[in-house]
Protein backbone atom coordinates (compact mmCIF):
# COMPACT_ATOMS: atom_id res chain seq x y z
CA UNK A 1 0.00 0.00 0.00
CA UNK A 2 1.45 3.45 -0.69
CA UNK A 3 1.91 5.46 2.56
CA UNK A 4 3.89 8.79 3.24
CA UNK A 5 6.09 9.21 6.19
CA UNK A 6 7.11 12.99 7.50
CA UNK A 7 10.14 14.75 8.25
CA UNK A 8 10.51 15.41 11.98
CA UNK A 9 11.92 19.17 11.29
CA UNK A 10 8.70 20.73 11.64
CA UNK A 11 9.04 20.10 14.94
CA UNK A 12 11.93 22.84 15.92
CA UNK A 13 12.36 23.35 19.77
CA UNK A 14 9.78 20.43 20.60
CA UNK A 15 11.20 17.43 22.44
CA UNK A 16 11.37 14.03 20.62
CA UNK A 17 8.72 12.01 22.99
CA UNK A 18 6.06 14.36 22.15
CA UNK A 19 6.56 14.80 18.98
CA UNK A 20 6.58 10.98 18.34
CA UNK A 21 3.32 11.09 20.33
CA UNK A 22 1.52 13.59 17.73
CA UNK A 23 2.98 11.87 14.27
CA UNK A 24 1.57 9.00 16.00
CA UNK A 25 -1.59 10.67 17.26
CA UNK A 26 -1.71 12.04 13.62
CA UNK A 27 -1.48 8.59 11.68
CA UNK A 28 2.16 8.63 10.26
CA UNK A 29 3.92 5.27 10.70
CA UNK A 30 7.36 6.31 9.19
CA UNK A 31 9.52 9.75 9.55
CA UNK A 32 13.14 11.40 8.48
CA UNK A 33 14.32 12.60 11.82
CA UNK A 34 15.69 15.96 10.87
CA UNK A 35 16.93 17.86 13.25
CA UNK A 36 19.89 20.80 14.39
CA UNK A 37 21.22 21.70 17.37
CA UNK A 38 19.97 20.74 20.67
CA UNK A 39 17.30 19.20 18.94
CA UNK A 40 19.40 16.89 17.08
CA UNK A 41 21.48 16.41 20.71
CA UNK A 42 18.38 15.03 21.84
CA UNK A 43 17.24 12.50 19.40
CA UNK A 44 20.19 10.60 19.70
CA UNK A 45 21.27 11.23 23.31
CA UNK A 46 20.27 7.56 23.98
CA UNK A 47 19.46 6.18 20.42
CA UNK A 48 18.57 2.56 21.45
CA UNK A 49 15.97 4.16 24.31
CA UNK A 50 14.55 6.30 21.14
CA UNK A 51 14.33 3.34 19.25
CA UNK A 52 12.17 1.07 21.55
CA UNK A 53 10.05 4.49 22.17
CA UNK A 54 9.49 4.75 18.46
CA UNK A 55 8.75 0.97 18.21
CA UNK A 56 6.13 1.00 20.81
CA UNK A 57 4.71 3.96 19.07
CA UNK A 58 4.63 2.18 15.59
CA UNK A 59 6.83 4.19 14.21
CA UNK A 60 9.70 2.97 11.96
CA UNK A 61 12.35 5.91 11.61
CA UNK A 62 13.49 5.16 8.04
CA UNK A 63 15.81 7.75 7.40
CA UNK A 64 18.00 10.21 8.81
CA UNK A 65 18.19 14.04 7.49
CA UNK A 66 22.74 15.19 8.43
CA UNK A 67 22.33 18.16 10.61
CA UNK A 68 22.89 21.18 9.20
CA UNK A 69 27.07 21.15 10.17
CA UNK A 70 27.32 18.19 7.82
CA UNK A 71 26.41 20.25 4.84
CA UNK A 72 29.51 21.97 4.18
CA UNK A 73 31.26 18.73 2.23
CA UNK A 74 32.69 21.18 -0.56
CA UNK A 75 33.82 23.61 1.91
CA UNK A 76 37.18 25.28 0.95
CA UNK A 77 38.27 26.03 4.69
CA UNK A 78 39.45 22.10 4.94
CA UNK A 79 38.94 22.19 8.31
CA UNK A 80 35.64 23.56 7.79
CA UNK A 81 35.30 20.28 5.62
CA UNK A 82 37.00 18.11 7.84
CA UNK A 83 34.50 18.81 10.20
CA UNK A 84 31.68 18.28 8.42
CA UNK A 85 32.98 14.78 7.23
CA UNK A 86 32.69 13.72 10.58
CA UNK A 87 29.82 14.95 11.46
CA UNK A 88 28.17 13.12 8.69
CA UNK A 89 29.91 9.96 9.79
CA UNK A 90 28.99 9.78 13.41
CA UNK A 91 25.23 10.36 11.91
CA UNK A 92 25.68 6.99 10.23
CA UNK A 93 26.61 5.35 14.00
CA UNK A 94 23.55 7.31 14.69
CA UNK A 95 21.10 6.38 12.19
CA UNK A 96 22.22 2.70 12.65
CA UNK A 97 21.65 2.81 16.41
CA UNK A 98 18.47 4.85 16.42
CA UNK A 99 17.35 1.71 13.52
CA UNK A 100 16.84 3.88 10.59
CA UNK A 101 18.48 2.93 6.96
CA UNK A 102 19.29 5.59 5.20
CA UNK A 103 21.24 9.07 5.47
CA UNK A 104 20.05 12.01 3.23
CA UNK A 105 23.58 14.24 2.79
CA UNK A 106 23.88 17.43 0.69
CA UNK A 107 26.68 18.07 -2.02
CA UNK A 108 27.68 21.26 -0.91
CA UNK A 109 26.57 24.47 1.18
CA UNK A 110 25.90 28.49 0.39
CA UNK A 111 28.71 28.58 2.78
CA UNK A 112 31.04 29.55 0.03
CA UNK A 113 30.11 31.44 -3.33
CA UNK A 114 28.59 29.83 -5.92
CA UNK A 115 30.16 31.07 -9.15
CA UNK A 116 31.25 30.07 -12.84
CA UNK A 117 34.74 30.23 -11.17
CA UNK A 118 34.34 28.32 -8.25
CA UNK A 119 32.17 25.34 -9.84
CA UNK A 120 34.96 23.02 -10.64
CA UNK A 121 37.12 23.17 -7.31
CA UNK A 122 33.80 22.97 -5.13
CA UNK A 123 32.54 20.26 -7.72
CA UNK A 124 35.44 17.94 -6.92
CA UNK A 125 35.89 19.09 -3.28
CA UNK A 126 32.28 17.02 -3.06
CA UNK A 127 33.42 14.19 -5.02
CA UNK A 128 36.17 13.87 -2.10
CA UNK A 129 33.84 13.85 0.57
CA UNK A 130 31.53 11.67 -1.00
CA UNK A 131 33.75 9.28 -1.62
CA UNK A 132 34.65 8.94 2.22
CA UNK A 133 31.32 8.99 3.27
CA UNK A 134 30.49 6.36 0.71
CA UNK A 135 33.21 4.10 2.32
CA UNK A 136 32.27 4.56 5.58
CA UNK A 137 28.40 4.21 5.39
CA UNK A 138 28.93 0.90 3.49
CA UNK A 139 31.22 -0.36 6.57
CA UNK A 140 28.41 0.64 9.37
CA UNK A 141 25.82 -0.23 7.27
CA UNK A 142 23.48 2.27 6.15
CA UNK A 143 22.50 3.51 2.66
CA UNK A 144 23.65 6.97 1.86
CA UNK A 145 21.64 9.26 -0.14
CA UNK A 146 22.48 12.52 -1.96
CA UNK A 147 19.66 15.07 -2.40
CA UNK A 148 19.74 17.64 -5.12
CA UNK A 149 20.16 21.62 -3.88
CA UNK A 150 18.02 24.51 -4.91
CA UNK A 151 20.32 26.53 -7.23
CA UNK A 152 18.52 30.21 -7.08
CA UNK A 153 19.99 31.04 -10.14
CA UNK A 154 23.02 30.27 -9.24
CA UNK A 155 25.58 27.82 -10.54
CA UNK A 156 25.18 25.44 -7.68
CA UNK A 157 26.66 22.02 -8.43
CA UNK A 158 24.21 19.27 -7.63
CA UNK A 159 20.70 21.11 -8.62
CA UNK A 160 20.00 18.74 -11.16
CA UNK A 161 19.63 14.94 -11.24
CA UNK A 162 22.50 14.57 -13.84
CA UNK A 163 24.53 16.81 -11.23
CA UNK A 164 23.84 14.05 -8.62
CA UNK A 165 23.74 10.70 -10.40
CA UNK A 166 27.71 11.90 -11.47
CA UNK A 167 28.12 12.56 -8.37
CA UNK A 168 27.11 9.06 -6.98
CA UNK A 169 28.63 7.60 -10.10
CA UNK A 170 31.13 4.59 -9.19
CA UNK A 171 30.46 4.60 -5.36
CA UNK A 172 28.57 1.50 -4.80
CA UNK A 173 24.77 -0.01 -4.83
CA UNK A 174 24.33 1.50 -0.99
CA UNK A 175 24.50 4.89 -2.27
CA UNK A 176 21.36 6.54 -3.70
CA UNK A 177 19.33 9.52 -4.44
CA UNK A 178 17.08 11.61 -2.30
CA UNK A 179 14.71 14.05 -4.73
CA UNK A 180 13.33 16.88 -3.41
CA UNK A 181 10.66 17.78 -5.67
CA UNK A 182 10.38 21.33 -4.27
CA UNK A 183 13.96 22.04 -5.28
CA UNK A 184 14.07 20.78 -8.47
CA UNK A 185 10.43 23.13 -9.34
CA UNK A 186 12.23 26.25 -7.90
CA UNK A 187 14.93 25.37 -10.32
CA UNK A 188 12.96 25.03 -12.95
CA UNK A 189 13.37 21.83 -13.62
CA UNK A 190 10.50 19.21 -14.19
CA UNK A 191 10.12 16.71 -11.12
CA UNK A 192 8.55 13.63 -13.21
CA UNK A 193 11.49 13.89 -15.79
CA UNK A 194 13.88 14.01 -12.61
CA UNK A 195 12.50 11.62 -11.40
CA UNK A 196 12.84 9.33 -14.54
CA UNK A 197 15.86 10.29 -14.95
CA UNK A 198 17.31 8.80 -11.22
CA UNK A 199 15.81 5.54 -12.28
CA UNK A 200 16.53 3.07 -10.10
CA UNK A 201 19.03 5.34 -7.69
CA UNK A 202 15.89 7.05 -6.89
CA UNK A 203 15.36 5.80 -3.10
CA UNK A 204 13.74 8.75 -1.34
CA UNK A 205 11.58 11.87 -2.39
CA UNK A 206 11.20 14.82 -0.09
CA UNK A 207 7.76 16.14 -0.76
CA UNK A 208 7.08 19.95 -0.41
CA UNK A 209 5.91 22.87 -2.88
CA UNK A 210 6.49 26.49 -3.48
CA UNK A 211 5.58 28.97 -6.55
CA UNK A 212 8.81 28.04 -9.05
CA UNK A 213 10.16 31.70 -8.80
CA UNK A 214 13.30 30.15 -7.60
CA UNK A 215 13.08 30.40 -3.53
CA UNK A 216 12.87 26.92 -1.49
CA UNK A 217 9.72 28.00 0.72
CA UNK A 218 8.63 24.83 1.81
CA UNK A 219 4.88 25.22 1.29
CA UNK A 220 2.61 22.36 1.81
CA UNK A 221 1.52 20.44 -1.14
CA UNK A 222 -0.61 22.13 -3.22
CA UNK A 223 0.65 25.76 -1.88
CA UNK A 224 2.22 26.31 -4.98
CA UNK A 225 2.34 25.34 -8.58
CA UNK A 226 3.38 21.91 -8.41
CA UNK A 227 1.46 19.36 -10.53
CA UNK A 228 0.86 16.76 -8.15
CA UNK A 229 -1.23 15.07 -10.25
CA UNK A 230 1.76 14.33 -12.56
CA UNK A 231 3.82 13.72 -9.54
CA UNK A 232 1.33 10.72 -8.44
CA UNK A 233 1.08 9.30 -12.16
CA UNK A 234 5.04 9.25 -12.35
CA UNK A 235 4.77 7.15 -8.91
CA UNK A 236 2.50 4.84 -10.65
CA UNK A 237 4.32 4.29 -14.05
CA UNK A 238 7.61 3.81 -11.99
CA UNK A 239 6.06 1.59 -9.58
CA UNK A 240 7.88 3.92 -7.19
CA UNK A 241 8.11 1.86 -3.51
CA UNK A 242 10.74 3.96 -2.01
CA UNK A 243 10.14 6.22 1.09
CA UNK A 244 7.78 9.65 0.55
CA UNK A 245 8.68 12.04 2.57
CA UNK A 246 6.26 15.33 3.83
CA UNK A 247 8.91 17.89 4.57
CA UNK A 248 6.76 21.32 4.81
CA UNK A 249 8.40 23.55 6.97
CA UNK A 250 6.49 26.91 6.68
CA UNK A 251 2.58 28.17 6.55
CA UNK A 252 1.38 27.40 9.98
CA UNK A 253 1.89 26.58 13.68
CA UNK A 254 3.62 22.86 13.82
CA UNK A 255 0.09 21.41 15.27
CA UNK A 256 -2.48 22.69 12.38
CA UNK A 257 0.35 22.05 9.72
CA UNK A 258 0.59 18.58 11.17
CA UNK A 259 -3.25 18.24 10.98
CA UNK A 260 -3.16 19.29 7.58
CA UNK A 261 -0.31 17.11 6.32
CA UNK A 262 -2.62 14.42 7.72
CA UNK A 263 -5.51 15.04 5.99
CA UNK A 264 -3.17 15.33 2.85
CA UNK A 265 -1.88 11.92 3.83
CA UNK A 266 -5.49 10.27 4.37
CA UNK A 267 -6.64 11.91 1.04
CA UNK A 268 -3.47 10.65 -1.21
CA UNK A 269 -3.45 7.24 0.66
CA UNK A 270 -6.91 6.48 -0.07
CA UNK A 271 -6.92 8.07 -3.69
CA UNK A 272 -3.41 6.17 -4.77
CA UNK A 273 -4.33 2.73 -3.06
CA UNK A 274 -6.16 1.41 -5.50
CA UNK A 275 -4.43 3.17 -8.88
CA UNK A 276 -3.08 0.85 -11.49
CA UNK A 277 0.68 0.34 -11.33
CA UNK A 278 2.94 -0.12 -13.73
Amino acid sequence: MIDYGISTALFKGHAPDDVIAAIAEAGFREIEISAGGEDYDAWFRDPGGRRRALQRAGITPTSVHSPEDGWHSAARDPLVRQRCVEIVIDCFHRAAEIGAEMVVVHPNSALDPFTADTYTDSWGRTLETLAVWAEQAEAIGVTMLLENMPARGLPRPGSSVSDVLAMIDGLGDHVGICLDVGHTHANGLDPTAEMREAGDRLLEVHLQDNDGGGEDQHWIMGAGTIDWDAYHETVDDLVFEGFQVFETLYGDTPTALLDQLAGIRRRWTISRRDAPRG
